[in-house]
């Protein structure tokens, strides 16, 4: 069995525990502040790495302060092999702000977006027989790679469309997995998936995606492709914490398809991996914490 390939950022969080979210104009207080090591690709990879012997994880970095902190948090992760672009960007950062289980996450792209395709070596696309890539690196970096792999050899690709600003439809027919959330489903469809999922699924496969997953935060997720469309229910849980629900969820599903090649069984554990999460005020939980074996 060959390797996870995770493509994507890494960010240093600024993370606030907002009173209110502020209107136009106005100031508010924070009753909480801490500083993490983030980004959708690295906190992807992280829940790859839990259920995996090795995890391959490329991503840019720049240099300054920043980048200090962010390889110290890649030393504490031993399961996970760092494919390291480093320049001379301020490397990415993100602001996010939570009140009452919502967020909001501003994102500067710093040396994120300086990620090259060229840069990622032949010798080890051959270690890997799945990808994964969001759009916090620069998507025709991405999708370069990804058709220079199709031609060499059978992989699976997922994509997590996010953000979705500015997203080139011609993506869609190169993956074999999509997994977006519903604000994600509606930036590519214009439908409202909670109203319209038929609309959205029918869309999505006729762009050429063979399998597609739309979660919906408490109202579960879709499962759907060319066969079957599935509902699956969320737990009934107490949230303290929804920043990191989507990309717990996607880490773990990889990793336990990657094992099974079971969709139905990667959901559910994929459901409760992300409901464990939701629970705990952190965004990167340990197996132990998980209650994992």
């Amino acid at each position: 069995m060959g390797k996870i390939i995770v493509l994507g950022s890494v960010n240093v969080d600024l993370n606030l525990n907002l009173i209110n979210f502020p209107n136009k104009g106005e100031t508010t207080f924070s009753n909480n502040f801490f500083t993490s090591i983030g980004g959708k690709g690295y906190n992807q990879a992280y829940y790859c790495s839990l259920f995996e012997k090795e995890v391959l994880f490329s991503c840019a970095i720049g240099n300054d302060e920043f980048a200090d902190l962010i390889l110290k948090d890649f030393d504490t992760n031993k399961n996970i092999k760092y494919i390291i672009q480093k320049n001379n960007n301020v490397s990415g950062s993100a602001i996010i702000l939570n009140h009452e289980n919502d967020n909001r996450i501003i994102v500067n792209k710093g040396s994120n977006w300086d990620w090259k395709a060229e840069n990622f070596k032949a010798d080890l696309i051959e270690e890997g027989d799945v990808i994964l890539f969001q759009l916090e690196t620069p998507q025709e970096e991405s999708v370069k790679l990804i058709k220079k792999v199709r031609k060499n050899k059978e992989v699976t690709i997922f994509l997590n469309p996010s953000p979705s600003l500015s997203f080139d439809l011609t993506i869609l027919e190169n993956l074999d997995f999509i997994i977006l959330n519903e604000s994600e489903t509606e930036s590519i469809t214009k439908k409202n998936p909670k109203i319209a999922i038929l609309e959205c699924v029918d869309y999505l496969l006729r762009k050429g995606v063979k399998n597609i997953i739309i979660t919906l935060g408490a109202e579960g997720c879709f499962f759907a492709n060319d066969k079957v469309l599935k509902k699956y229910e969320a737990k009934k849980i107490k949230v303290k914490n929804t920043v990191g629900a989507g990309d717990s969820f996607l880490g773990s599903f990889i990793s336990k398809y990657h094992l099974t090649k079971n969709v139905d069984e990667a959901i559910r554990f994929a459901i409760n991996i992300a409901s464990k999460v939701c629970e705990s005020e952190n965004i990167r939980l340990t197996k132990k914490e998980l209650e994992i074996i």
